[in-house]
């Protein structure tokens, strides 16, 4: 092993001379935790990967077990993520479309109330030009009124006149 291994763990000791066929020291671990060296075991040859770690099975089992739930847990979590993003993508996208829409139809409001005000004004001028040719209308016909009758008081003016010129004609001769 490397000095820095040797480093992390305190309780380490390596092995003097080297195992059997590999030519590194051989760690294992002893009475509560902590790796130590084993001259039987250098002496002893190289051991199987399942051999040596057999005291540590259930509980490297656990944690790979452990670690593998985590690992696909965590993949979930970022496809989920992913997906949140690509919500949040389409969510903005969205926002920023209907605001201008919404700006859009603001405008198209405001060009409709503009064009309201605009024929309401144009619609109080009619009514104004309407009462005005209606009080024209009503002083003609008061005046055509006036006029018929001044006509036909001197229309009658006239046949009274020409009735009492005719009268002294038919009397005389």
């Amino acid at each position: 092993m490397t000095q820095s291994v040797g480093q992390e763990n305190a309780g380490m000791k390596k092995s003097q001379e080297p195992a059997v066929g590999m030519g590194v020291p051989v760690w294992h671990c002893g009475a509560g935790g902590k790796w130590l060296s084993s001259p039987a075991a250098d002496q002893a040859g190289p051991l199987h990967p399942s051999t040596s770690w057999l005291p540590f099975s259930p509980r490297f089992e656990a944690i790979h077990h452990e670690l593998n739930k985590a690992t696909a847990q965590n993949k979930d979590l970022q496809w989920e993520m992913e997906l949140l993003q690509s919500e949040l993508t389409e969510l903005r996208t969205m926002q920023v479309k209907t605001e201008k829409e919404s700006e859009k139809y603001k405008e198209e409001r405001d060009a409709v109330y503009s064009e309201y005000k605009l024929i309401m004004s144009e619609r109080d001028q009619v009514i104004s030009e309407l009462d005005k040719l209606q009080t024209e209308v009503e002083l003609a016909e008061s005046k055509l009124k006036s006029s018929t009758c001044e006509k036909k008081a001197a229309s009658e003016g006239v046949e009274a006149l020409r009735q009492s010129l005719q009268g002294p004609q038919r009397q005389g001769p």
